[in-house]
């Protein structure tokens, strides 16, 4: 599994942090669990909701099973950036030109 390199979150939106991990996890993505571990986020697919629908980025996701401690099974979703040049334009436009 690659590991997404730490950003810097010093003024920048939950939002933008997300995308910046997405972008750069492209072809692995990122489920809630990951999100937590990679950054602290906690509502994964709210801030997913509100990249597509404030922002028009488009995602694949898909539902995966993951072993909970107790043995049994939940699902996470899993998603991926489905149109990068979107995501980049907003992650630029968030930090300056300075990605």
């Amino acid at each position: 599994m690659k590991k997404a390199t730490p950003v810097k979150s010093s003024r920048l939106p939950k939002f933008i942090i997300t995308l910046i991990h997405l972008v750069e996890l492209k072809n692995q993505g990122l489920n809630e669990l990951e999100a937590f571990s990679l950054y602290g986020e906690t509502c994964l697919h709210s801030t997913i909701s509100t990249l597509k629908n404030s922002h028009g980025i488009s995602f694949n996701k898909k539902m995966e099973p993951h072993r909970h401690r107790g043995g049994g099974i939940t699902r996470f979703m899993r998603y991926w950036i489905s149109d990068s040049e979107t995501a980049l334009k907003l992650i630029d436009r968030y930090k300056g030109g300075r990605i």
